[in-house]
C-alpha cells in the first residue's frame, strides 16, 4: 500500500467514524485534512494536477469540518457526508 493510500484511508476512516458532537475528534480530522495536501503532494507519482485536486478537496473538506465545529453547518450530518465525498475525490 502506498503512503498516499494510507493517508486517504486514514482520512476516510476518521470521517466515517466522526460524530458531529465530538469536538476533539473533529479537530483531529480538521488537522489531518489540513496536512493531507502537504503530505500527499510530496509523494512519488503525484503530479501537479493531482496535487491541486488533492489540495482543493482537502481544503473543502477541512472547511466543512470547521463549519461543524463552529456550529455554522445547519445540518452536521449532511456536512459530514460532504466531507466523505471530498475525501473520496482525493
Amino acid at each position: 500500500m502506498t503512503r498516499a493510500n494510507e493517508i486517504t484511508e486514514q482520512l476516510a476512516s476518521a470521517a466515517l467514524l466522526a460524530d458531529p458532537t465530538d469536538l476533539p475528534a473533529l479537530a483531529d480530522l480538521h488537522e489531518k485534512l489540513a496536512n493531507a495536501s502537504k503530505q500527499l503532494s510530496g509523494e512519488a507519482g503525484v503530479g501537479e494536477a493531482q496535487a491541486k485536486r488533492i489540495a482543493t478537496s482537502a481544503g473543502t473538506a477541512a472547511k466543512l469540518v470547521e463549519q461543524i465545529i463552529l456550529r455554522e453547518a445547519t445540518d452536521a450530518a449532511a456536512a459530514l457526508d460532504g466531507v466523505c465525498r471530498q475525501i473520496a475525490e482525493i
